[in-house]
């Protein structure tokens, strides 16, 4: 539309200097012919001074947004006012003025795991808007990010109840497969891990590490879930102090578990395990020496392995290929932590 009128006024400016036959009209003419071209190669020169960097942070939470920081050093004055920044995945970003040169934008990762920067794309035009040029930023380096603590149970719900099959709807552990006072309990890990609703006790007085451990569903957003719980479990061990092991192995080495007695060395290896996660935690066939006399939670995304001789584990499960991982939710938990005499 405004090329378009913009022909049509250089047009109507060359038929009235033909008509009038006078310098100034063809000055005019000129004039009108030049500022719209003269402005657009300016627009494009910016490209060869364009050279912005891009402040990203290096961790984020999932779903939560980070600042992303574009600065133009130098040649900020060139960029006109209704530019746009573009992420690698083709979302559009409103950007907010934070200095002299320095813009923000908000940037939103769904998802848990080690991932590459995503590049950007400045878009601006020219000053009267008929042209419009474009640069791609590489961001070096990864972002990494962890998953997000399940504290609001609505949320939690909606999610569970959208990856649960439809007879998987019972929330308060009422189900006839499920036994109290049985020394092996498989627990629905979906139907709950908020952060305060894990009672944690110690199998006994001189107990008191407990194994955490983790494999990962195949579809992303049950994986996402699974760092989700996994996360929360473990933060919900460190709020009541409580010290645990992470072990964790993959298909070609096998690593020693870690101990965990605070929410540093959680992140610490939580770091590790997410990026990791495309090779980790795909099996878990063996237990470390001594774990007989450790209360095991192994959250895992598969059919639960042998567990004779572990006869205090907790497992939730995601497989749906295990018939335990329909029963149990809120209240085996409950009832196995609280233990029999509360």
């Amino acid at each position: 539309m405004r090329r378009t009128a913009l022909f049509c006024i250089i047009a109507a400016s060359f038929l009235l200097a033909v008509i009038y036959d006078s310098y100034a009209a063809f000055l005019t003419a000129a004039s009108v012919t030049a500022a719209p071209l003269l402005s657009a190669a300016a627009a494009w020169g910016c490209r060869l001074f364009l050279r912005p960097r891009i402040e990203f942070p290096s961790q984020a939470d999932r779903e939560i947004p980070v600042p992303v920081t574009v600065k133009l050093p130098g040649s900020a004055f060139m960029i006109p006012f209704d530019f746009q920044i573009q992420t690698d995945d083709q979302s559009l970003y409103k950007l907010i003025p934070s200095g002299r040169g320095s813009w923000q934008l908000s940037y939103t990762v769904m998802h848990c795991g080690a991932f590459r920067k995503p590049g950007i794309i400045i878009f601006w035009n020219d000053i009267f808007g008929l042209f419009r040029f474009s640069k791609r930023i590489s961001s070096p380096g990864q972002i990494l990010v962890f998953p997000r603590l399940l504290t609001d149970i609505q949320s939690a719900s909606q999610k569970i109840r959208r990856i649960l099959p439809s007879f998987e709807t019972d929330y308060e552990g009422s189900s006839d497969l499920y036994r109290p006072g049985e020394e092996l309990r498989h627990v629905n890990w979906k139907a709950s891990a908020r952060y305060d609703d894990l009672y944690l006790r110690r199998p006994s007085l001189s107990e008191n590490c407990f194994l955490l451990a983790l494999t990962l569903p195949d579809s992303p957003e049950d994986r996402d879930l699974a760092w989700d719980s996994w996360y929360t479990l473990g933060c919900a061990l460190i709020a009541s102090r409580h010290c645990f092991t992470v072990s964790f192995s993959d298909s070609s080495t096998r690593k020693p578990p870690v101990f965990v007695r605070d929410l540093h060395s959680f992140r610490i290896i939580l770091s590790r395990l997410l990026q990791e996660q495309n090779s980790i935690l795909t099996g878990f066939p063996s237990f470390p020496t001594g774990s007989d006399n450790i209360c095991l939670l192994w959250v895992t995304g598969r059919s639960p392995v042998s567990l004779r001789g572990h006869s205090r584990a907790v497992v939730w499960s995601t497989d749906p290929l295990c018939r335990s991982a329909s029963f149990a939710g809120r209240k085996a938990i409950l009832d196995f932590w609280r233990g029999p005499n509360s």
